[in-house]
């Protein structure tokens, strides 16, 4: 499976991690590029279903939501139709705003490691992860300051443990892929900026 062209952002909440991934698919398709840009949870019924979950409109286990995560991933890459697996594989880039890294470093919170770990050990891994990181106070002013619904997950004590978390599952995984952290305080041009130097490079590097 060639995931060459697989690119993965990450961050805490209000990191930036969504605003990044469409200024990265903007940019690949501005350049000539096919781009897929997607995002998890999908928009899916299972995605739908997590969606409701975290904003406390559905009551759920959070064993419960680790299982539902890696079920809405599974599809989210094998669908035949929609899934990231036939994008990768028709030569198109995948700019993806969170992937198995976040069940890994937001489920373990509140579950056995041993089990998210378990439930996402058999997923491609992307060919780079944009880890943007943030300080969880700066994140949650940026939080506070929109007018969508509050999830389960936004609030100080819980992002730090993510934070932390993230910084550990990037220290495991940097030798299975590369992991770039970009500091997410500065301006959104400033990290797209950051962000597409490195793929920029890739490109030129990579054509004949």
């Amino acid at each position: 499976m060639n995931t060459s062209r697989f690119i993965v952002l990450e961050g805490i909440d209000g990191s930036g991690t969504t605003t990044q991934s469409s200024l990265l698919h903007d940019r690949l398709q501005k350049e000539g590029f096919t781009s897929m840009l997607t995002c998890e949870p999908t928009r899916s019924p299972i995605g739908d279903l997590i969606r409701s979950i975290l904003r406390t409109k559905v009551p759920a286990h959070p064993e419960t939501l680790a299982y539902l995560f890696a079920a809405d991933r599974h599809d989210h890459l094998y669908n035949p139709e929609t899934g990231m697996i036939k994008a990768l594989s028709q030569g198109h880039w995948v700019v993806l705003d969170r992937y198995m890294f976040s069940s890994l470093a937001y489920q373990t919170v509140q579950c056995s490691r041993d089990l998210v770990y378990t439930l996402n050990n058999n997923f491609p891994l992307p060919e780079i992860t944009f880890f943007l990181d943030l300080n969880p106070e700066i994140s949650l002013q940026r939080i506070s300051t929109r007018d969508s619904e509050r999830e389960i997950y936004e609030h100080i004590d819980f992002q730090l443990k993510v934070r932390s978390r993230y910084q550990q599952v990037f220290s495991e995984y940097s030798s299975r892929t590369e992991i770039v952290a970009v500091d997410a305080s500065m301006d959104q041009d400033a990290v797209h900026q950051k962000i597409w130097g490195i793929i920029s490079q890739r490109i030129s590097m990579a054509s004949p």
